[in-house]
């Protein structure tokens, strides 16, 4: 796993991993240098970051990659994909959390869902335990379908990746700080 954030992060981030290779990336400057090699690339994106600024990033590093193909993989995407009504991720958590979260045509009302797990530690963990390992398993498929149609670049962008234990799934981390400063504004 390749661990690119700015200097002060490093250490904070490191922890969380187990086996790290350790690269500055300071406001970008060395951005070119660390995208050299063509393995799958994780972005996990800070607090505050912002879309616009996710989007200069992503796009960064596509033109970085100039020539290669490369897609993105929204893991946010993958989740909605997953609470299809009657999948296997539908009915484990229409099972773990009753029929009252369902909304029309029989799909996930997801604010009915929200109100349910984001005031309770341990729905919201139930949840993760359900979600988190069926989505790694549509990532992995998508990784590999993406391979076999020669895609070169594969950029997995993930705000949960290293909590959601798919490290596995990528060769680089890429960990995006924000000052408290940028946060605030």
């Amino acid at each position: 796993v390749t661990l690119g954030c700015e200097s002060a992060a490093i250490a904070e981030n490191a922890a969380r991993l187990g086996t790290v290779r350790l690269r500055e990336v300071n406001g970008g400057a060395n951005l070119r240098e660390v995208l050299e090699d063509r393995r799958i690339t994780a972005i996990c994106l800070g607090p505050g970051l912002g879309v616009a600024r996710a989007a200069g990033m992503l796009e960064v590093v596509l033109e970085a990659r100039s020539g290669a193909r490369a897609v993105v993989i929204d893991a946010d995407k993958v989740g909605h994909e997953a609470f299809r009504p009657h999948t296997d991720a539908w009915r484990k958590v229409v099972a773990a959390f009753g029929k009252g979260i369902l909304g029309q045509n029989e799909e996930i009302d997801r604010s009915k869902l929200a109100q349910l797990v984001f005031d309770d530690p341990k729905a919201l963990k139930r949840l993760n335990r359900i979600m988190h390992p069926l989505m790694h398993e549509i990532v992995r498929q998508k990784i590999e379908a993406l391979r076999y149609q020669g895609v070169e670049v594969v950029v997995l962008e993930a705000t949960l990746l290293i909590e959601a234990k798919w490290t596995d799934l990528v060769d680089q981390v890429w960990v995006t700080i924000t000052p408290e400063a940028a946060v605030v504004n």
